[in-house]
């Protein structure tokens, strides 16, 4: 198992994860179902994104507790990459959170230097890193690099992303992802979307892997 290199920053996300235990077991559910998921090469799946088609779905709360699940199910080492530059979780947070993903992207550091540790045993964060409006590359090599990077830190890569659209930052990290979920909220499934988003997820170049329903009352 990959061994992240962990800053000396701890991130403390118990807070937010208790606040979803009556859900904890749905959650373990999806993490055994996403570890046995492959790719169309039959490889296992080493790099995940979650988004949504609005904001408020509650993709990083979802993202948050998918990757705490899959660290607490086993060997399974995680990295958590906080890749919303217009709302950031984890900006608000944890303000002035050191070096992160936009960080390595523009060449500042090095991608292990962006890790690090958080409260749940197996969990690390890379937070944004740079302020939202910072110019960073999105060169093919620099993603490439980025990414292969945080591969070999550890066993699973899950990414937080923005609501999916077709903007430059989805354009170039998509490709670079073996699949995404999708977060849905009851209001957005009255949606007539189908159609369009499968238009979108061609377009972006990656595989829809499921569709969480979130926000649902049983």
């Amino acid at each position: 198992m990959p061994q992240p290199t962990a800053s000396t920053a701890s991130f403390d996300l118990n807070p937010e994860l208790k606040r979803w235990t009556m859900l904890a077991q749905d959650f373990q559910r999806l993490a055994m179902q996403i570890l046995r998921v492959t790719t169309y090469q039959g490889t296992p799946i080493r790099r995940l994104g979650v988004t949504s088609l609005a904001r408020q779905a509650g993709t990083t709360s979802v993202a948050m507790q998918l990757a705490a699940a899959i660290s607490n199910s086993g060997n399974h080492s995680v990295i958590l990459v906080d890749a919303n530059r217009k709302y950031s979780w984890f900006d608000r947070e944890f303000p002035g959170n050191g070096p992160g993903f936009l960080s390595a992207l523009s060449g500042d550091v090095e991608i292990a230097d962006c890790i690090h540790s958080t409260t749940i045993s197996g969990l690390s964060v890379v937070t944004l890193g740079k302020p939202v409006w910072a110019n960073v590359d999105y060169g093919e090599q620099s993603l490439s690099d980025v990414f292969e990077g945080l591969s070999e830190h550890a066993d699973l890569v899950i990414v937080d992303l923005p609501v999916i659209d077709n903007s430059d930052h989805n354009l170039a990290i998509f490709p670079h992802l073996d699949g995404v979920l999708l977060v849905l909220t009851p209001r957005l499934a009255q949606l007539k979307f189908a159609d369009p988003i499968k238009h979108l997820f061609k377009q972006l170049k990656v595989e829809l892997l499921g569709i969480l329903p979130n926000q649902w009352k049983s």
